[in-house]
């Protein structure tokens, strides 16, 4: 069996490694623009600071089949967990940081949870709405306008790089939409959840960082890999499918496509910043914005993971802004008090780069006779656990 795939991000990676489990005799060749794989995974490793340009952290409890794959990749002794200070985050209200209540005790006195036990109170019997809506429009219905602003906002920019009222419910938390379906409110859907024995760690990733997770995955896989080889055209017919390339003319049994098409995606800028000495962060795992007009949120990396550090004094942040025209400098002494000029600055531009589902979004269809369709347009995930997961389930399920 012959079998092409366009795309050498994890979705790509991780369908590229199920493919060979299951068929172990097949001719897998990976197709990939860039000069590398991995997508937005890029680890900073040869520098003074470590750090990871893209995705960094993944929570313990929600990446089952992705811990499974970093085992049988023999990664086990590279998995390192957050330190405690990493469950401490704070949103960042204009003037202010306040920190997110963890405790019911802080819940009751923070500004960020007023009104809170009221709207939880009340949540059970409000109307439920089948239909699509936005973020904003579900939870300002659910637990009323004040937290959503508070908490729910600052929240989605931090992950989606887009505003609440662009985006749907529906695409992206879609458990919450089913528990108002279901069961006719959050707080009853929440209350029909099995209690989970609290995992190892709540986060994780790997201590020589993603990229080493990258290239065990795509050494694991066993396929020829094409760099900074861009597809010119697919074709196929009854008996295969045709894929041309400035370089080459190759014909497949079957094709697996990652690209998303006619989608609207966010782009993000990633700033890493490090400080060799001098500097003190809050105990926490990082700030989010309230009413983000450029800066969406700052990580604290050398706080989250202090293994990766190089040396104890060091410092190390990385900055998430919707574009490259900000002072990133006084951004970090209004909001930290920083006034040191960093030691270590790297900036990465990914444009397009982030799944941004509207509201009414559809998503694409799976198979076109032999090319089949695996991206964020068919599963809407956008996180690397969640991409491994489906990858995983959609191999598992496919007949060739």
């Amino acid at each position: 069996m012959r079998i092409a795939i366009v795309g050498g991000g994890i979705s790509g990676l991780s369908l590229a490694y199920y493919l060979r489990k299951a068929h172990p005799l097949a001719k897998i060749d990976l197709y990939e623009k860039e000069e590398r794989l991995g997508g937005v995974i890029d680890s900073i490793t040869e520098e003074v600071f470590f750090f990871e340009k893209g995705p960094r952290t993944f929570l313990t409890k929600k990446s089952c089949e992705l811990l499974t794959l970093m085992g049988e990749l023999g990664l086990e002794d590279q998995i390192i967990y957050a330190d405690n200070k990493a469950n401490t985050r704070y949103i960042w209200t204009g003037d202010t940081k306040l920190k997110v209540p963890t405790t019911l005790f802080e819940a009751i006195r923070s500004p960020l949870t007023k009104g809170m036990f009221k709207s939880l109170i009340t949540e059970w019997s409000r109307p439920t709405i089948c239909e699509d809506e936005s973020i904003e429009q579900f939870f300002n219905r659910r637990i009323g306008c004040s937290l959503t602003e508070s908490l729910i906002r600052p929240m989605v920019y931090g992950i989606y790089g887009a505003d609440i009222s662009e985006l749907s419910i529906k695409h992206t938390f879609s458990k919450l939409k089913d528990f108002e379906i279901n069961n006719g409110s959050l707080t009853a859907g929440l209350l029909t959840q099995k209690r989970k024995k609290r995992p190892m760690g709540s986060l994780f990733t790997v201590k020589l960082g993603l990229t080493h997770f990258i290239h065990k995955l795509s050494k694991k896989s066993d396929a020829r890999i094409y760099l900074n080889e861009s597809i010119d055209k697919i074709s196929q017919n009854e008996s295969f499918v045709k894929v041309e390339t400035s370089l080459q003319q190759e014909e497949y049994d079957y094709l697996f496509s990652t690209l998303d098409k006619s989608i609207k995606k966010t782009s993000i800028t990633v700033w890493n910043v490090g400080y060799k000495s001098g500097v003190t962060l809050p105990d926490a795992f990082g700030i989010l914005v309230k009413n983000p007009t450029n800066l969406l949120g700052i990580v604290f990396d050398s706080k989250i993971f202090p293994t990766q550090n190089r040396s104890r004094e060091e410092t190390r942040l990385t900055v998430m802004t919707k574009n490259s025209a900000v002072l990133i400098e006084d951004r970090l002494e209004r909001l930290l008090g920083i006034k040191k000029k960093p030691d270590f600055l790297v900036v990465k531009e990914y444009n397009n780069a982030l799944f941004r589902p509207q509201v009414g979004h559809k998503k694409e269809k799976k198979r076109d006779r032999r090319i089949h369709y695996f991206s964020s347009n068919t599963h809407s995930k956008v996180s690397v656990p969640d991409i491994v997961k489906e990858a995983k389930k959609y191999v598992e399920t496919l007949v060739l």
